[in-house]
């Protein structure tokens, strides 16, 4: 699928990230697409937009885990730690020194939906992120923001390989 309009996959969901469950949403997952051009400038002030070049597409995949899989509640914390403050999924390494290419990071992503068909929303190419809002609340709940993005399969250009029939 090379478009993709703003979805909101209905929950709850599981997800899996890396061939790991992590565990199931609540309120399911957003997808937004992120399409970007970059602005040719006719004049010195750069105001007079002259043109754009569009300069690659992605998508943002955000969700709040709310019943974390058996033993994953270490590894969402993990996970969201190192995302919002060690510099990524793989920490401040090598593996993830400025300049690395994402795609050489990137694991997979499904988000699998909790109605009867079990319809699956697959991306080969998925790199975690910071959630845009992080709500921290005192529930008697731990709910986990997570976010990725999604990268356009190199050979394809698609986001999700694998996308519900209700889509196409």
């Amino acid at each position: 699928m090379s478009f993709l309009p703003t979805q909101r996959v209905p929950g709850p969901c599981s997800i899996t990230f890396d061939s790991l469950a992590l565990g199931t949403t609540k309120e399911g997952v957003i997808i937004r697409p992120v399409t970007q051009y970059e602005p040719i400038v006719s004049d010195y002030t750069g105001v007079s937009i002259q043109a754009l070049i569009y300069s690659g597409k992605a998508c943002v995949v955000e969700c709040n885990i709310s019943h974390f899989s058996e033993g994953a509640t270490d590894l969402g914390i993990a996970l969201l730690t190192s995302a919002l403050w060690c510099g990524g999924l793989f920490g401040s390494g090598a593996a993830n020194a400025i300049g690395t290419l994402a795609s050489t990071i990137a694991a997979s992503l499904t988000i699998t939906e909790g109605h009867a068909d079990a319809a699956a929303w697959v991306a080969a190419h998925a790199v975690l992120t910071s959630p845009s809002q992080l709500l921290l609340n005192s529930t008697s709940e731990l709910v986990m923001p997570l976010a990725w993005i999604i990268l356009p399969d190199l050979d394809t250009g698609d986001l999700f390989g694998t996308v519900p029939a209700y889509i196409v």
